[in-house]
């Protein structure tokens, strides 16, 4: 009898490990749109144009940093991911006084557009993810690519105009994730938020559905 209750025991362990193991493999597939602060927003936000003093009818707009990202849960605390997200920056000035780089000096009207898209993959580490909750922390690792354009004479350069701006090309873009939190709405739509350090955002919204 006693042999008997051993075997019906481990039978209904065997099964709810295999149900566990089910619920854990159910959603592996994360998908989120997301609206993050960045440094282009803290600048126009200064709106100084370069601390240029003498820029006449001067404006700066910027975007959030607009992204997707997809992750995929290896294990129950592991997933690995891709993630593209883009902002930009405008700004514009009828008359504007420059010191360049060069020592020359620049006065005129100047329209410049500073963009950047990021492209990168994301291994993050899940934690407390008990029934609807996710929280997680992580990497972001991949490559800017940034694009300027720039309306202005005598060799005018995006970084003569405002001084965090580049021109083109790619750069290693680097980002630590020290919290992210998901809340489920139902099994499979999610609202949450993730802080960051380094680009694309410092803080980010975010709308995720899991598949």
């Amino acid at each position: 009898m006693k042999s008997r209750h051993i075997v019906l025991s481990a039978l209904f362990a065997l099964g709810f490990l295999s149900a566990a193991q089910a619920q854990n493999e159910q959603y592996r597939h994360t998908l989120s749109a997301t609206a993050g602060l960045n440094a282009f927003q803290i600048i126009a936000l200064a709106d100084n144009f370069g601390d240029n003093q003498n820029a006449q009818n001067a404006s700066i707009t910027a975007t959030g940093s607009y992204g997707l990202t997809y992750d995929y849960g290896f294990k129950n605390w592991f997933s690995l991911g891709g993630a593209l997200s883009y902002n930009n920056l405008k700004a514009s000035a009828s008359q504007i006084d420059v010191v360049k780089e060069d020592g020359s000096t620049y006065s005129g009207p100047v329209d410049l557009k500073v963009s950047r898209t990021n492209i990168a993959i994301r291994p993050l580490f899940h934690y407390g993810n008990k029934g609807r909750i996710d929280m997680y922390s992580g990497l972001r690792i991949g490559v800017s690519v940034w694009g300027a354009t720039i309306d202005a004479g005598a060799g005018l350069l995006p970084e003569d105009v405002i001084d965090s701006a580049r021109g083109t090309g790619a750069a290693v873009g680097l980002q630590l994730i020290p919290f992210g939190l998901r809340g489920y709405l139902n099994e499979q739509l999610a609202i949450g938020f993730e802080t960051g350090f380094g680009a694309p955002h410092y803080a980010a919204f975010q709308v995720s559905y899991r598949m």
